[in-house]
């Protein structure tokens, strides 16, 4: 609930810069939005939330006191815990993701690299890179691009793994675009 918000910078926040990616998800739908204290001119947080607990307990048939619960409190709870390591987990962050296709740029001092990222269920099905301006690093660009796409195949967005062994460095060129899309999703 908004209170008493800055409503001119909340577009900003809930619209970030362009992030180039393609969804095939649900676009949301925007609403018009004000703060209660055009209704309410009197009214403060304290008194919201006092509100909204007794319109709880009431719609509920509650009436025990009120019990505060500060965040230390809730470290020690195990269903707590639980919840927090599901949200903080890959598996929520990217695996439950429709498919989407992400558009990356980026200059290096040898030319920009672009890439095209399509992943489903948080999982890369695909990357197209191409090497535009600039010199290209080497005769068999095409090839080697080709090699670092297919590599990147299968793994998990946001948690690529360098290490692995189908991914032998190569040259400076290589790595620096490996590195770039490692940092992808994070």
């Amino acid at each position: 609930m908004l209170i008493n918000s800055r409503l001119e910078t909340l577009g900003g926040i809930l619209r970030p810069e362009k992030l180039n990616i393609l969804t095939k998800g649900v676009e949301s739908v925007r609403s018009p939005v004000c703060n209660l204290i055009q209704y309410a001119p009197h009214l403060n947080h304290q008194a919201f939330t006092d509100a909204v607990v007794e319109s709880f307990k009431s719609n509920y048939g509650l009436t025990p006191s009120i019990q505060t619960v500060h965040e230390e409190d809730g470290a020690s709870v195990k269903y707590i815990q639980n919840g927090i390591k599901e949200l903080q987990s890959w598996e929520w962050k990217y695996g439950q993701s429709p498919e989407f296709t992400q558009r990356l740029e980026k200059t290096f001092s040898w030319g920009t690299t672009v890439a095209d990222i399509k992943c489903r269920h948080g999982i890369i099905e695909e990357v197209r890179l191409n090497v535009i301006g600039g010199q290209p690093p080497i005769p068999q660009t095409e090839t080697a691009l080709q090699f670092i796409s297919h590599n990147f195949k299968g793994q998990k967005y946001g948690f690529i793994d360098l290490d692995r062994d189908s991914f032998p460095t190569e040259d400076a060129w290589s790595n620096d675009i490996k590195s770039w899309l490692a940092k992808t999703g994070k």
